[in-house]
């Protein structure tokens, strides 16, 4: 084993008191923070001193402990009983309180309570906190899971985002309310077809597509965020087929990362930007792939995205139709993210059989502009603080969204949450 990675196994036993244990696995792992940061972990599977091995196809026996530790900071990730049972002498963490709680994670994190995170959730034994900004939820959520066992004992802690560092952010007043954003309502309330499975029947409805508004109107983010991904609207065409058959090959993610590598912070596939030059790269490669699979499909697909994705880029596709169909046909074309060959695909036409036998929509009775009145007063328009990944920093928007839908058929207004 690696001597720093050795130091850290043995800080980790001693800072978490794991005299019981013995160490049984190991591993580097990285990952991409939502301000784009690269962050690489120490996973460890540590077992209970009368556990001497088990299979691996097996269940992982109860009391193990899975821990994670940031390279850098030598803050922990996650630390994980499984089954909620503890081996230790001593817990980690014993409470009987909220309060308690909250000191333990301000120590542990050097974040501030009500300034930093709030509590957010209890579901039966786990409580979950949450990152915020000025009193304001954030874009990309992050939290953070801790629960205990009967007796009070810390039994799982996890982060999901980065709580170690504190967030840039535009200062700015809130100012934006509906009327003011009316414009962009608007153009966010759309035709959709839904599946509506009880009845096995699609719905021709008018609903809002969530989006983020940035205070000043200047523009919105789109409510799905990832990184270093583009949009692209591009339809896909060509002369001529190619008759060269195409070989599928295997997924593979590269998890094999090194101690050199973790403790230079290399910096993460994912957060590569996508040039001019890589785009282009990735749309002649798609179009070769489908003359190959896809030959007679020339201007029937619409590229809508390029994003890297682990070693690879993920390039998404859907039908050139304009409809806001929730079933509408897709492609997902993996290309290597080194040499931009395609090597494998997903297609979503498996999926979508089981809405053959679904009655289909009649006629559109409503005009949008009915249906937006109608359900308008059901719009909602909250304050968030949105990572903006161009000038790397939380800018304040508005959430918008709506919970309801308008039949386009009968006119009558529901919940989405009933399709």
């Amino acid at each position: 084993m690696d001597a720093r990675l050795r130091e850290l196994v043995d800080y980790t036993k001693e800072t978490l008191g794991l005299e019981n244990y013995y160490l049984h696995s190991h591993d580097l792992d990285r990952s991409v923070s939502n301000q784009n940061k690269t962050m690489y972990t120490l996973e460890m599977e540590w077992l209970p001193e009368h556990i001497t091995a088990y299979d691996e196809e097996d269940e992982v026996p109860s009391g193990t402990a899975a821990i994670s530790l940031y390279i850098d900071s030598r803050k922990f990730n996650s630390i994980i009983f499984v089954g909620g049972k503890s081996y230790l002498n001593k817990p980690i963490l014993q409470v009987t309180d909220k309060a308690g709680i909250i000191r333990w994670i301000e120590t542990e994190t050097g974040l501030t309570y009500e300034q930093d995170f709030v509590f957010w959730k209890e579901e039966d034994a786990r409580l979950s906190f949450k990152r915020i900004i000025n009193g304001l939820e954030i874009s990309p959520i992050e939290w953070i899971d801790i629960e205990f066992d009967e007796e009070g004992n810390l039994v799982f802690f996890n982060m999901y985002g980065d709580f170690m560092n504190k967030l840039p952010v535009k200062e700015e007043i809130y100012t934006l309310d509906l009327h003011k954003a009316e414009q962009i309502t608007k153009q966010q309330f759309q035709h959709w077809d839904f599946p509506f499975d009880e009845q096995k029947r699609i719905v021709t409805a008018y609903a809002i597509e969530e989006v983020y508004i940035r205070n000043d109107l200047s523009g919105t983010f789109s409510f799905e965020q990832t990184h270093n991904t583009k949009e692209i609207d591009y339809v896909m065409e060509w002369d001529a087929p190619i008759s060269k058959r195409f070989k599928r090959k295997p997924v593979e993610h590269t998890r094999d990362i090194t101690p050199k590598q973790a403790f230079a912070c290399e910096p993460h596939p994912e957060t590569f930007p996508l040039t001019d030059e890589d785009i282009q790269m990735c749309v002649k490669e798609v179009r070769s792939f489908l003359q190959k699979v896809y030959s007679n499909d020339t201007g029937k697909w619409r590229m809508t995205s390029i994003h890297r994705h682990y070693d690879f880029i993920d390039v998404k596709l859907v039908q050139t139709s304009k409809s806001k169909n929730i079933y509408k046909r897709k492609l997902l074309v993996m290309l290597d993210g080194s040499s931009f060959k395609a090597f494998n695909y997903m297609d979503n036409e498996p999926m979508l059989e089981i809405f053959s036998a679904y009655k289909m929509p009649g006629e559109s009775k409503m005009s949008k502009e009915a249906a937006y009145e109608a359900v308008k007063r059901h719009f909602i328009l909250k304050p968030r603080y949105v990572y903006d990944k161009e000038t790397k920093e939380y800018t304040l928007c508005g959430y918008l969204d709506c919970h309801h839908y308008v039949d386009a058929e009968t006119g009558k207004v529901g919940l989405l949450n009933d399709l």
